[in-house]
């Protein structure tokens, strides 16, 4: 039994595909067409994660005659049902979101992906899936637990922006849902806008400057301004959209609220902002989440377990606060929490709820992606015109070079699920020297000096460089929450760590590799550790200003771009000549 799950409602186009009930592979649209996030999210868009689809039906293979069910999920008949006119005045652009022309195209857009897949796949059942129980099922049906509260936040699916249900065996139910215009997922995209940030890209900026800031008062003046346009209640919250005007281009309601213009904001202001903006979704995550507790365990439908989607649930420095001061003993999130992941959610659910099955399974490993033989790797290289050797132990030679001080690009097996590099298509370099932030930010990736790398270390050896709960190594495998770093992490690796201000401790998004997952990669760090004593190495993703690389074509091209030292390419291993 075939089911294919599609997301192409907005944006992170993406596909996935099961063969009886096993997720077998997994991509976004990104990694192929090489466009960030696949392509801006519009309405009139009816495009097709063509090439996803692709890799999942050739990593399955099977041709598309063979498919069974096609799982879309975006419901565009429950979209139609919200009444799309604001309660106040909007300077909306005809043909967007939220205006007749453009809802309307968005229905047409949405119909007309529906008819080719149908002709893509003739032998398949159809069925459209609420957009927020894609995530739901996402997460609950990809983790370890018999039964959980599920947790989604993020912009907008038909017209919730938040989801709050229980899953147990192979059901999710809702229990309540928060609706547009309070969108914390667009709060973010909103004030990434209105500091000069791409509204995709910024959130994740903002995240790096949150709590770098230590001037208490801009803080304070920032605290105040959110103070009167966000309200936090019991199992709730609100916006007042006249300030957020999320559908209108520009950022007046902002300006007016903030009282400052754009131009004026520098990067201390813009860090003071990014860090009430984190307070305040760690506050309202925490909100909803304690509220879910009480439903839940006020009732026949108790659980201590907690999962989490929905692009909100990236944000590893509030799923750590909610980890370490709620009630949930347990957490899991989905690695694509991001629209992205929805695919896996449509087929899941397709599973199910419309075929009956019943078994579950884990997601383990996050390598989902396509993989390169070695003779496609050297073809790769020969076409690029980069001469390689083929060292005995590419490990050991590799932790040479990175104990020498190289940075390496590092490309191995399947492609990793989800927006983080997680040692298969990775750069790397020795997280000691604290030069290696500069080199790697400035020269090498050309973005912004504040922005963070990662440290990956052995599972085993977590608790003896970073300090609280290092007992629960599910998140820790995807990058998806932060421990705080030990006095001798501080000394032994401060280019991995990321510093606050405000004399809070330097915290780390700790990948934490088991060698039963990647034994490669875990290998690699093991070599490192033998010869620098540190068993880390600072991890960041092998990509140049566009998405992480996918194929061996792609890794030759970003190497020759860029500043790197060194590319391991399955067996082979390429050195920049000096």
């Amino acid at each position: 039994m075939i089911v294919i799950g599609v997301n192409a409602a907005y944006h992170e186009p993406a596909a996935a595909i099961l063969v009886d009930g096993l997720l077998v592979a997994a991509a976004e649209e990104e990694r192929f067409n090489r466009v960030r996030h696949g392509w801006r999210a519009t309405p009139q868009n009816r495009l097709l994660p063509m090439k996803a689809i692709g890799f999942c039906l050739a990593a399955a293979g099977i041709d598309n005659c063979k498919v069974d069910f096609v799982a879309y999920s975006f419901d565009p008949w429950r979209r139609r049902l919200r009444a799309w006119s604001e309660d106040f005045p909007l300077s909306l652009v005809e043909g967007d979101y939220g205006t007749v022309t453009g809802e309307t195209e968005f229905f047409n857009a949405t119909l007309a992906k529906e008819s080719a897949l149908r002709a893509l796949f003739p032998n398949a059942k159809f069925s459209y899936f609420e957009h927020h129980e894609c995530h739901a099922a996402s997460a609950f049906f990809s983790s370890p637990f018999d039964d959980a509260a599920v947790l989604v936040v993020d912009g907008i699916g038909e017209s919730a922006t938040t989801w709050m249900g229980f899953g147990s065996g192979s059901t999710i139910e809702p229990i309540a849902e928060i609706s547009y215009p309070d969108s914390l997922g667009f709060l973010w995209e909103k004030i990434s806008e209105f500091v000069g940030f791409d509204p995709y890209d910024g959130p994740g900026k903002l995240m790096a400057l949150a709590r770098t800031c230590e001037n208490n008062d801009c803080i304070a003046r920032f605290s105040d301004a959110f103070d009167s346009f966000v309200t936090i209640r019991s199992g709730n919250f609100s916006l007042d959209p006249i300030v957020c005007r999320f559908r209108e281009r520009g950022c007046a309601g902002l300006e007016q609220a903030f009282r400052l213009k754009r131009e004026s904001l520098d990067l201390g202001a813009i860090a003071a902002l990014a860090t009430v903006l984190q307070d305040t979704t760690e506050k309202i995550l925490r909100c909803l989440a304690d509220s879910l507790w009480k439903t839940l365990n006020g009732s026949a439908l108790i659980t201590s377990r907690l999962c989490l989607a929905g692009g909100v649930a990236l944000n590893c420095v509030a799923n750590q606060a909610l980890a370490s001061s709620s009630s949930w003993e347990d957490m899991w999130v989905q690695p694509a929490a991001n629209d992205a992941g929805t695919a896996i959610g449509a087929a899941q659910l397709a599973w199910y709820r419309c075929l009956a099955k019943t078994s579950r399974v884990e997601m383990l490993s996050p390598y989902l992606g396509p993989s390169y033989t070695s003779n496609e790797c050297e073809d790769a290289l020969l076409r690029a015109g980069l001469a390689a050797r083929k060292p005995a132990c590419p490990s050991r030679y590799v932790a040479e070079q990175l104990a020498a001080g190289a940075t390496v690009a590092w490309f191995q097996g399947r492609m990793e699920w989800g927006p983080r590099a997680l040692g298969n298509r990775s750069i790397l370099a020795s997280p000691s020297d604290r030069r290696f932030r500069e080199v790697l930010n400035s020269q090498t990736k050309g973005r912004e000096a504040f922005r963070p790398f990662a440290p990956a270390i052995p599972c085993d050896r977590l608790h003896e460089y970073f300090n609280g709960n290092t007992s629960d190594m599910r998140l820790r495998r995807f990058m998806l929450t932060t421990l705080n770093a030990s006095a001798l992490a501080r000394e032994v690796a401060p280019a991995a760590l990321h510093n606050q201000g405000g004399g809070l401790p330097d915290t780390a998004r700790v990948q934490s590799v088991d060698r039963a997952i990647s034994p490669l990669f875990a290998e690699l760090l093991t070599e490192f550790g033998s010869l620098t004593g540190v068993p880390i190495l600072l991890n960041t993703s092998f990509n140049i200003g566009e998405p992480i690389v996918a194929s061996p074509g792609d890794a030759c091209r970003t190497f020759i771009a860029s500043s790197l030292d060194c590319m391991v390419l399955g067996p082979y291993v390429v050195e920049r000549r000096r």
